[in-house]
């Protein structure tokens, strides 16, 4: 069942483009694109000058600031900042999706009903009260997923140290950015059929398939410079509505 969930999700992303291009969508990607570049200017802005301040102040009252002044070690000064600084980076990047998928939810849930408008014929009402209510719950869902990846990564991190587990820990950090990348995205179509946050994670449990081979596509287009981030989210949530629609058939 899992592999053929799998198949699903990863055949959706070939409908996804034939979707699109038959139906003119291409639009929606620019707007995509714009928040995306909004976001991520923001917050490594943000990342960057925080973090300057944060290792400034560590340095400035601690014991080792004496020592800054000998050049045999200054070079450990510079190795400590980076580090501190690489690590804030891959955190932002790591779990900036979330702000990302929060921020542009309205727009990625048009996308996944103007999708869900095209496979099934049914036109769907606008309701502002309605769009709310779904931008709450999908933030109240969002922290949640947060939280537990973080979790989850934290102990992957630790597992990694032990020797066999550690040759497979990179491909297990994969899979649960994956699995939770395609939760996301699928969650679209689960918000629209009703679905309470806890019937939406029980559904995503019983088809992990269907979110992690969503997922593990989503995750390669971000490997792309500035295409894929522009095309990744747009393209990953018109698939999962796909793969939403073929599961039900």
């Amino acid at each position: 069942m899992f592999f053929k969930q799998l198949q699903i999700a990863l055949n959706s992303y070939i409908q996804a483009f034939q979707l699109v291009s038959k139906n003119k969508m291409w639009s929606l990607f620019l707007w995509s694109g714009i928040i995306y570049f909004l976001i991520i200017v923001a917050g490594l802005f943000g990342v960057w000058r925080g973090m300057y301040a944060i290792s400034d102040y560590i340095f400035s009252i601690s014991f080792i600031k004496k020592w800054e002044s000998y050049q045999a070690i200054k070079w450990l000064f510079k190795i400590l900042i980076w580090g501190i600084y690489l690590a804030s980076f891959f955190m932002f990047f790591s779990f900036y999706k979330f702000v990302l998928l929060t921020v542009a939810s309205p727009l990625y849930s048009y996308i996944s009903e103007r999708t869900a408008s095209v496979l099934s014929g049914k036109q769907f009402d606008f309701n502002i009260n309605q769009l709310i209510i779904d931008i709450i719950r999908g933030v109240k869902l969002s922290i949640r997923n947060l939280f537990r990846q973080t979790f989850l990564t934290v102990l992957l991190l630790l597992l990694s140290f032990i020797p066999i587990v550690g040759l497979v820990s990179s491909v297990l950090f994969v899979l649960l950015d994956s699995y939770y990348y395609g939760f996301a995205m699928i969650d679209y179509s689960c918000e629209r059929d009703k679905m309470s946050a806890r019937e939406s994670v029980l559904f995503v449990q019983r088809n992990k398939g269907l979110a992690i081979g969503n997922g593990l596509v989503f995750y390669g287009l971000f490997l792309i410079p500035i295409i894929g981030i522009i095309i990744g989210a747009p393209l990953s949530v018109i698939a999962a509505t796909i793969s939403m629609h073929d599961a039900k058939k």
